[in-house]
C-alpha cells in the first residue's frame, strides 16, 4: 500500500478514535510550583499558597486511563488488519492532545507516589499511566541515592537508565551506590522505559546515612510520605526535593484535618452556540488527595477546554477529578451548548446556590433573563474579570429562563462619534495639515470617507494603521474600519 492510502487511513483513525476524556497535565506544577489564579492546582506541599510562577497549561483529550490504547471499533472491518501498520511511527495519536496544535502531546499521566522511609532505607510505590509509544518515566532518587530492585506490578525487574547517560547505570543500581556521569559530573536522574498502560512500580533506595531530603520526579501527582512510622507533610524545594529533617524531628505529628471548600461560579456567553464557563475556587486543607468535583457541566453541554495547573481530568459523565494539595486553587471548564435552550437549571450535585454572570450579544439576538434574582457582581465573589457583568443568583428551585426579544439587529442605532480636529497652517499660507481624532461607538461596521479637496494621508485605529482605499470619482479617499468601537486619529496634508 502506498503512502497515500496510509495517510487516508491515518485520517480515518483520527476521526474514529473516540474522544472520551478531557485532562490537564502540568508536571512542573505538580511539584510545588504555583500558577496564576486563572488556573491553579498542584501537588502536595506547604499549607500556604506558594508564590506564582508562569506555566503552560494543556487541554488534553484521550482514552480513559484503564484503556489507553486507541479503540478501533468504529473502523471498517476491512481496514482493521491495517491499523497496527498505519499507527507505526504515529503512536503519539493515542496521547492526550493539547488545545494548541503546536504544543507536544502529554503521554504520561502521574498518579500517586508513596515513600516509606525507615532509617537509611526507603521503599517506594509509584503509579503512572503511559499513552502511545514507550516512554521514559523518572523515578525517585538521584546521584548518591539510586533506586534498586525496581519492579512492575507483575514482579518483573526493570532496567534503570539515567537522564544524560546513554547507557544504563547497571553497576550503581545493583550495588545501591551513586550513579555518576564522570565526564560532566552532572547529577543523574534515574528513569525506566514503560509501554502504554497503567503501571505500578515498586523499589527501594539505600542512603549512606538517614536522609534529610529525597528527590521525587517532577511528573508526580499525589505524594504520600511516612518516615519512621510517622506521616510526613512534604516540604518541597525548587529542585524537586522533599525535605524531611524538620518534620521527622518533631516529637509528635500534628493532627491534620482534611477540608475542602468549593465555590462555583459560571459565565454564560450568549453566542451561537452558547458558551458556558464554570469557574471553581478550591480552598484545600489537609493531606494531598484525589477528589471528584461536582457540577462541572450543565445539561446538554459539551466540554471544550479545561484550564488548571494541577493534574485534573474531566470525564464524559461530567465528573471532574483533581489531585489536590493544601492552598487556594482555581480551575475553569469551558463548554458549548450545542442545541438551543430557553431554560437552564443547576445540576443535581451542585451547591445550594451559585452566581451566574451573563454576557449578551445583541448583534445576534436580544435576550432577557427571567426567573432568577439579580445580585451585585462586586459583592458576589465572582472572578475579577467578570465583575463588570450582570449577575444572578441561581438555586435548585430556580429556572434560568432566556426570553428572546428579537433576532439579529433590529433598526440598529446610528452610533455616536465625537470629533476633535487640529489644524496646522503651512508657512506659505497656501494650505494646511489637518488631524481628526474620532472616538465613540458604532453599532454596525462603518467606513470613514474623506471629501475633497483635502487628500487623506494616514489613518490609524486603536491598535494599528487602517488601510486607505479609493472609491468612485466623486469620493477621493476612504479609510475602512470594521470595529464597532473606534478611536481613530487621521492626519492629512
Amino acid at each position: 500500500m502506498s503512502a497515500g492510502p496510509k495517510t487516508r487511513l491515518l485520517r480515518l483513525l483520527a476521526v474514529c478514535l473516540p474522544l472520551t476524556l478531557l485532562a490537564v497535565q502540568t508536571a512542573p506544577a505538580a511539584m510545588g510550583q504555583s500558577h496564576p489564579a486563572s488556573a491553579t492546582l498542584s501537588h502536595a506541599g506547604q499549607a500556604h499558597r506558594p508564590a506564582p510562577a508562569p506555566t503552560a497549561n494543556a487541554l488534553t483529550i484521550s482514552q480513559p486511563p484503564a484503556a489507553p490504547a486507541p479503540r478501533t471499533g468504529d473502523i471498517p472491518s476491512a481496514l482493521q488488519e491495517w491499523v497496527p501498520w498505519a499507527m507505526q511511527g504515529h503512536e503519539m495519536l493515542a496521547c492526550p492532545g493539547a488545545a494548541d496544535p503546536d504544543s507536544p502531546r502529554a503521554c504520561v499521566w502521574p498518579e500517586r507516589l508513596t515513600l516509606d522511609i525507615d532509617g537509611r532505607q526507603a521503599r517506594f510505590v509509584q503509579v503512572v499511566t503511559v499513552y502511545g509509544a514507550p516512554t521514559a518515566v523518572s523515578l525517585p532518587g538521584e546521584t548518591g541515592s539510586w533506586p534498586v530492585e525496581v519492579r512492575n506490578q507483575r514482579g518483573q525487574q526493570l532496567a534503570i537508565t539515567a537522564i544524560g547517560s546513554p547507557a544504563a547505570s547497571g553497576g550503581a543500581a545493583a550495588s545501591g551506590g551513586a550513579a555518576e556521569d564522570h565526564a560532566s559530573r552532572r547529577t543523574l536522574i534515574p528513569r525506566v522505559w514503560l509501554s502504554a498502560g497503567q503501571h505500578v512500580l515498586s523499589g527501594q533506595i539505600t542512603f549512606s546515612h538517614p536522609p534529610q531530603l529525597v528527590r521525587v520526579p517532577p511528573q508526580t501527582g499525589l505524594l504520600s510520605i511516612t518516615a519512621n512510622g510517622q506521616t510526613v507533610q512534604p516540604v518541597l524545594d525548587a529542585n524537586q526535593r522533599v525535605w524531611l529533617k524538620e518534620r521527622r524531628s518533631a516529637s509528635a505529628p500534628e493532627a491534620v484535618s482534611n477540608t475542602l471548600t468549593t465555590l462555583i461560579r459560571r459565565r454564560i456567553d450568549d453566542t451561537i452556540p452558547r458558551r458556558i464557563t464554570t469557574h471553581f475556587e478550591l480552598n484545600v486543607a489537609g493531606l494531598p488527595r484525589e477528589v471528584n468535583l461536582p457540577a462541572a457541566l450543565l445539561a446538554g453541554t459539551v466540554p471544550q477546554r479545561l484550564t488548571s495547573d494541577i493534574p485534573a481530568r474531566l470525564y464524559p459523565d461530567g465528573r471532574l477529578q483533581a489531585q489536590l494539595r493544601p492552598g487556594t486553587w482555581h480551575l475553569e471548564v469551558e463548554a458549548l451548548q450545542m442545541a438551543p435552550a430557553t431554560e437552564l437549571k443547576l445540576p443535581a450535585d451542585a451547591p445550594d446556590t451559585e452566581v451566574w454572570s451573563w454576557v449578551d450579544h445583541n448583534d445576534l439576538h436580544v435576550v432577557q433573563v427571567e426567573g432568577v434574582r439579580a445580585v451585585d457582581a462586586q459583592q458576589a465573589h465572582v472572578p475579577a474579570a467578570w465583575k463588570h457583568l450582570p449577575a444572578w443568583q441561581v438555586g435548585h428551585s430556580d429556572t434560568f429562563r432566556l426570553v428572546t426579544q428579537t433576532r439579529g439587529q433590529q433598526n440598529p442605532a446610528s452610533g455616536e462619534i465625537a470629533l476633535k480636529r487640529t489644524w496646522w497652517l503651512d508657512f506659505d499660507g497656501q494650505g494646511m495639515t489637518q488631524k481628526d481624532e474620532l472616538s465613540g461607538t458604532m453599532s454596525t461596521p462603518w467606513r470613514l470617507q474623506q471629501q475633497g479637496p483635502a487628500r487623506l494621508g494616514h489613518a490609524r485605529g486603536p491598535q494599528s494603521a487602517l488601510p486607505i482605499g479609493t472609491l468612485p470619482a466623486d469620493v477621493q479617499d476612504a479609510s475602512d474600519s470594521r470595529a464597532p468601537e473606534a478611536r481613530t486619529p487621521v492626519a492629512q496634508p
